[in-house]
């Protein structure tokens, strides 16, 4: 999934992978890490979001592109609803925090 963060993982897609049908795969997913299989790719593109926003001074549509998303204003209420604020808020706090060390 990390490698492909642009495709839309299905539950069988990710099932396909193990000896498990879709629904217990899917179970089996929730039971381990507390999220459904299709939340999961969200997870990654707003972790990645994140580590861009920290790390580059990339533009917000490029980094849009390099998780796989295409509109700004979905991106960016997903981003919030998991990161609690929204990126260019994130990218300014980050900043603060690097130039204080």
């Amino acid at each position: 999934m990390r490698q492909n963060l642009a495709h839309s993982w299905t539950c069988a897609e990710l099932a396909s992978a193990t000896p498990l049908s879709a629904s217990r795969f899917s179970q089996v997913f929730v039971a381990a890490f507390g999220k459904a299989p299709h939340a999961w790719p969200t997870m990654l593109r707003v972790e990645k979001m994140a580590r861009l926003f920290r790390d580059t001074d990339d533009a917000i549509h490029s980094i849009l592109r390099q998780v796989g998303w295409a509109s700004r204003g979905h991106a960016a209420r997903l981003f919030r609803q998991i990161m609690g604020m929204s990126p260019s808020r994130y990218r300014a706090l980050k900043r603060t925090e690097q130039q204080a060390f």
